[in-house]
């Protein structure tokens, strides 16, 4: 029934329509790696982004950090973990909320860090870590009419 979807469907089909993008244009020599998976971090405790590309080779860094977002853990999802992958150095960190169809986007391009928040129909043509085109509204199309 629509409209009836409970926060681990909208998660999961989320995480799915996200993944089959990336995956889509994902180049040989990068592999897109979904969760369950721990990132290490080098001083102490952990991350689990729902998903990440990163090279092929064993111990690659962290290229691109995805998350799917619940309503409730937004706010303090996106401070904390933002941080994090910055000082991890990773290229960029997509938060997706797919109830509102919201794509957050912080990307690092020639050594500075950029910001944008694409909605809905938008569309989004990432080149970090490689070139792919995202339109929220299609990633949340289940729950978003």
């Amino acid at each position: 029934m629509p409209g009836t979807h409970t926060p681990a469907t909208l998660h999961r089909e989320a995480g799915d329509r996200i993944e089959a993008c990336l995956v889509a244009a994902c180049p040989e020599e990068m592999e897109v790696v979904r969760a369950p998976f721990r990132y290490r971090l080098r001083t102490r405790g952990e991350l689990e982004p729902d998903l990440m590309v990163r090279h092929q080779s064993e111990g690659s860094p962290m290229l691109l950090a995805v998350e799917i977002a619940r309503p409730s853990t937004l706010a303090a999802d996106w401070l904390r973990r933002t941080h994090a992958y910055a000082a991890l150095g990773v290229g960029a960190f997509w938060t997706l909320e797919p109830r509102h169809a919201v794509l957050s986007v912080q990307e690092r391009l020639d050594g500075q860090r950029f910001w944008r928040t694409i909605e809905g129909d938008a569309v989004f043509e990432a080149s970090v870590p490689f070139p792919v085109r995202v339109v929220p509204s299609e990633l949340s199309r289940s729950v978003v009419r």
